[in-house]
């Protein structure tokens, strides 16, 4: 009797889930063109977890902690990070407070000047 109940039951199961993923992708697909761009983003972003150590932040996947780039700054995160991942943005929002607040306000500085120089 359970020779014949586990097939079935794993059948069940992987029909269930091959069901879910169509429905999954047709309304990914039946999303509008902005929905998608957006959905395309979040696919692309790694979120940061970030820890000082000595003068230097430490940045780890959030996710998988994985380690992933070091800099002095955020300008050196931000290339570094480009580096290894050159087709990803990244978003640091995890980890020391302290930490967080400096490369928030390197990050403000950077823009401002980035303004400057734009306009």
């Amino acid at each position: 009797m359970l020779d014949f109940l586990v097939p079935v039951v794993i059948g069940i199961v992987v029909g269930c889930l091959v069901v879910w993923f169509f429905k999954f992708t047709q309304s990914v697909a039946e999303l509008s063109p902005e929905a998608q761009e957006t959905l395309a983003k979040f696919a692309k972003l790694v979120i940061l977890e970030v820890e000082p150590v000595n003068d230097q932040f430490l940045c780890y996947n959030y996710f998988t902690k994985e380690f992933v780039c070091t800099g002095r700054n955020i300008e050196e995160i931000r290339d570094r990070f480009k580096q290894r991942y050159p087709n990803k943005d990244a978003a640091v929002a995890k980890g020391d407070p302290t930490a967080l607040r400096i490369l928030k306000q390197q990050l403000e500085v950077l823009h401002e000047s980035t303004q400057v120089i734009g306009n």
